[in-house]
């Protein structure tokens, strides 16, 4: 036996509350168990009345596979609302780095989880490897972004002063930076800032 009891009724109620809802749910940890053993009673409740099938019974037949048919859906639907979740939830760490907490993750779900993070992860980094090995187009004199002054070429960062607001962004380097406002100084990745140089968002700031 597990330790919680379900019914028709209460994984109804469970698919109810999580489509209702945004964040990932709490089930007990031994859900999954407790959802195998209430198919295999429900199922053999369907073989001993298919074995009675005459008369009065015919009508139960009827209604117990019709609910086997429907917890089998209801239990499918509460998995694909949950697997949504967790996607979305991974999609997030991968563009953030803030890691969600897992105390309302099934432990099969805490291993999903983390391969789609790693999918994504191995992925983000692999593109923008490639753009950062591609090389950059030819750049005219007129309106090309002011270069790095000759003593910040010895250094990795430059800093600067933002012209206008910017919103939070991931960098060449897997990292988050911003959100900036206008007049904000930031010592910022020189790759970083030869890109917000490009789209006059920064200007270089000198150390008063």
């Amino acid at each position: 036996m597990t330790s919680v009891v379900i019914t028709y009724e209460t994984i109804y109620e469970l698919l109810r509350i999580e489509k209702s809802k945004r964040d990932l749910q709490s089930l007990d940890k031994d859900f999954l168990l407790s959802a195998e053993y209430y198919l295999r009673e429900k199922k053999a409740i369907l073989d001993s009345q298919l074995e009675k099938s005459e008369g009065a019974f015919i009508g139960e037949v009827s209604k117990t596979r019709k609910q086997l048919e429907n917890a089998y859906k209801i239990l499918q639907w509460i998995y694909e609302q949950r697997e949504a979740k967790i996607v979305e939830l991974a999609l997030s760490t991968a563009h953030t780095g803030k890691r969600p907490g897992t105390d309302n993750f099934l432990e099969t779900e805490i291993v999903l989880f983390e391969r789609i993070l790693g999918e994504l992860t191995t992925s983000r980094k692999r593109f923008i490897g490639e753009l950062i090995r591609e090389e950059p187009p030819a750049r005219t004199t007129k309106g090309a972004p002011k270069e790095l002054k000759k003593d910040e070429r010895g250094s990795s960062h430059a800093l600067v002063k933002f012209k206008e607001p910017v919103p939070q962004f991931v960098g060449e380097d897997l990292q988050v930076y911003g959100p900036f406002e206008a007049d904000d100084v930031a010592p910022l990745p020189n790759q970083v800032v030869q890109v917000l140089l490009k789209h006059n968002k920064v200007q270089h700031h000198e150390n008063t």
